[in-house]
């Protein structure tokens, strides 16, 4: 019989956002955005949820919502210049050396994307099982509206310069059926395997295997917020409606945004 893998998410929340000032605890229908990636989690049937984070504040949140906290990240692993790498490997060591475990994989999931379907997220992990031994890790990505081969580049003169070598001022004015479709990575999942991160120091290897999802925003400004906020009420979206059945509103503008 083949050993059952371990699964564990990973939510990366640190404190010291710029762009919008606590952004991942900021108030979404009368919840902090975090606990949209924590219910996410638990409706996808995720083993453990586990969030990494360098602020009490963001710890005691998180676990109301279900998450586990063994851990404050260091302030080090925290700065804008952090790479992802930085609070997922310290997570996994973590875990290895305190707890004398090892998940085999890790769903990352950045609480900056809240609108997510569990069910997408329990569809992307069935295929990267299935295929897991061919790749390196999964990033999700949806569809481009036009391709990236029709942008250019400016030089100091201001003139054109193509994205493709191939690229001239007439081709990028071609139907975009002309050219193959592009994608952009999104914040929807990410599954990386915890042997490259130990073993190869980095999260994705040569071979990330693309999984298209639908279209998601990220909450980068107070804008993004507003829009998101107003996709929540439209859509009637499933982590919604589960946290409006199962936990009481918080009072957000004295709990969430104090600053």
């Amino acid at each position: 019989m083949s050993k059952k893998l371990k699964i564990f998410a990973l939510i990366t929340a640190r404190s010291g956002s710029k762009s919008v000032k606590n952004k991942n605890i900021r108030n979404l229908e009368g919840y902090p955005i975090i606990a949209y990636s924590i219910i996410a989690a638990k409706l996808a049937g995720i083993e453990r949820i586990i969030i990494s984070t360098d602020s009490n504040k963001y710890a005691k949140i998180s676990k109301k919502y279900g998450g586990e906290v063994p851990f404050l990240r260091p302030k080090n692993f925290s700065k804008d210049s952090s790479l992802d790498f930085e609070p997922i490997n310290h997570a996994i060591k973590w875990i290895q050396r305190y707890e004398k475990i090892l998940p085999d994989f890790i769903v990352h999931l950045r609480p900056t994307t809240p609108l997510r379907d569990p069910m997408v997220i329990k569809n992307v992990i069935k295929k990267f099982l299935k295929i897991q031994k061919k790749i390196c890790s999964l990033r999700s990505a949806h569809i481009m509206v036009e391709s990236p081969l029709k942008y250019c580049l400016r030089n100091k003169k201001g003139l054109f310069v193509g994205i493709n070598k191939n690229s001239t001022p007439h081709s990028i004015s071609f139907p975009k059926e002309s050219y193959q479709t592009g994608y952009i990575p999104n914040g929807y999942i990410d599954i990386i395997k915890v042997k490259e991160v130990l073993n190869k120091k980095r999260l994705y290897g040569k071979k990330m295997y693309i999984y298209i999802t639908p279209q998601v925003m990220e909450i980068d400004s107070k804008e993004d917020l507003e829009y998101i906020s107003y996709q929540a009420k439209k859509k009637k979206f499933k982590i919604l409606n589960y946290l409006k059945k199962n936990i009481r509103h918080t009072n957000t503008k004295r709990d969430l945004q104090k600053s």
